[in-house]
């Protein structure tokens, strides 16, 4: 027996349950439809802001950070220092990407500066006053348009640290007052070693390395190096060269190289008076191989110098502007931020100008120094005597070319000032 078959009815079925099966496909490929009410995502997408650099303790801030800014995530990358500039310039060349925050070194700043490849943190979204920084250093991160285009970390302000022990045995105190005046100018540090000499010939130094004394000379300006392309005040290097061969040649400096592992070993040796010491030298040269009151800080022989220091720049082809900047003005502009440079970072002083509207804020104890106050003594005695150099595009040549020619000087003891004044001239 033959059973008719609707076939309107069929097709009508096959055709409902194709459309369903589609329905659940749909639904199973999207589990979750948006609903109407929301008006979008409860956290907004997360941010990835990346900072090239070479020291990476300011990694200790990120969770900190953090706590406010969930959405941001921070990705330090490390960056040699003297590689930063090529790597940089490279980097645009090669049309790839340069990180969302850059730090801008004091030695290459001027070459940097020169780029224009920086926001203006004055405009729009950033909105920086001046009046919000320490205004000593303006001119050092303000490019030749009058903008601001960095902001400053690091307080780089520098004296001249003394071994207590050395100090108290040849002249009768460890008074960085006293020492100040027994050492006010160049001259006077002199005469003081040649007399050191005098009772202890051949294991007591002023210096473990002429060029401890030679940042310190070539800082004390406030002249720019090169002026109209041509070397700025010549007659200031050359005194410079007569000093550094006056040291050498009253046998008041060591032989070790700066930076040299056996340089760094000096710190443990007990026969070394003094070494440059500016507010981030505490935490990168001295701390771990210095014993508890074993240093005290005074103001250098013709006073106080600037001696490095970091600003940091955000890039115009940052895709994370805003989160760049939401980290700088906490860690760099934020008292909170300052506080935290100053109490984690071994004594990092920021150039927040809110920070030192707080009297405790300049205050600083370290273990080195023993009970001396080394902030009051940077800030109240060093701070005003400080000579701050404009930053200029060849300052990097200059003071690599300058330290090279203070190993020269060692490496021949018969060179006169003159001559190096010529070789480095030429160079």
């Amino acid at each position: 027996m033959k059973v008719r078959v609707n076939r309107k009815k069929m097709i009508y079925t096959l055709y409902s349950l194709g459309l369903l099966v589609l329905i659940v496909f749909i639904f199973i490929l999207q589990p979750s439809l948006p609903n109407e009410k929301d008006p979008g995502p409860k956290n907004p997408p997360n941010e990835v802001v990346k900072i090239w650099g070479w020291d990476d303790s300011i990694t200790d801030s990120f969770e900190i950070f953090y706590q406010n800014h969930p959405n941001i995530t921070l990705e330090f990358i490390p960056t040699k220092t003297r590689s930063y500039v090529e790597k940089i310039k490279l980097t645009l060349a090669t049309n790839n990407d340069i990180p969302d925050i850059c730090l801008l070194e004091n030695d290459y700043r001027g070459q940097l500066m020169t780029l224009d490849i920086w926001e203006n943190l004055e405009s729009n979204p950033y909105n920086l006053h001046s009046d919000e920084i320490l205004d000593y250093i303006l001119p050092n991160i303000t490019n030749t348009k009058g903008e601001i285009i960095a902001v400053p970390y690091d307080v780089a302000i520098a004296g001249m640290a003394y071994r207590r022990t050395l100090t108290q045995k040849f002249f009768g105190t460890d008074d960085e007052k006293q020492l100040h005046a027994l050492f006010h100018d160049w001259n006077a540090l002199i005469e003081k070693g040649i007399e050191v000499k005098r009772k202890q010939e051949n294991d007591i130094f002023l210096f473990a390395s002429l060029a401890d004394a030679g940042v310190i000379l070539l800082n004390q300006t406030k002249e720019p190096y090169i002026l109209n392309k041509k070397l700025n005040h010549p007659e200031g290097f050359l005194q410079s060269f007569h000093i550094l061969a006056q040291l050498r040649n009253e046998r008041l400096v060591d032989v070790l190289k700066q930076w040299s592992p056996p340089w760094y070993n000096s710190f443990t040796e007990p026969r070394y008076f003094f070494y440059p010491c500016a507010t981030w030298f505490i935490q990168y040269a001295m701390l771990a191989s210095s014993h508890e009151d074993e240093w005290g800080l005074m103001v250098p022989p013709d006073g106080g110098f600037s001696w490095g220091g970091t600003a940091w720049s955000i890039p115009k082809t940052s895709q994370h502007k805003d989160a760049a900047w939401s980290y700088i003005k906490w860690f760099l502009l934020s008292e909170e931020g300052a506080f935290f440079n100053k109490e984690n970072l071994s004594g990092v002083f920021t150039h927040c100008k809110e920070a030192y509207e707080n009297p405790i804020y300049t205050s600083m104890y370290n273990k080195c120094f023993g009970k001396q106050d080394i902030g009051q003594l940077f800030f109240q005695d060093i701070f005003p005597s400080i000579q701050v150099r404009p930053t200029g595009k060849y300052d990097r040549v200059v003071n690599d070319v300058f330290l090279l020619m203070t190993i020269t000087l060692m490496e021949n003891p018969t060179m006169t000032a003159e001559e190096a004044m010529t070789i480095f001239t030429n160079e």
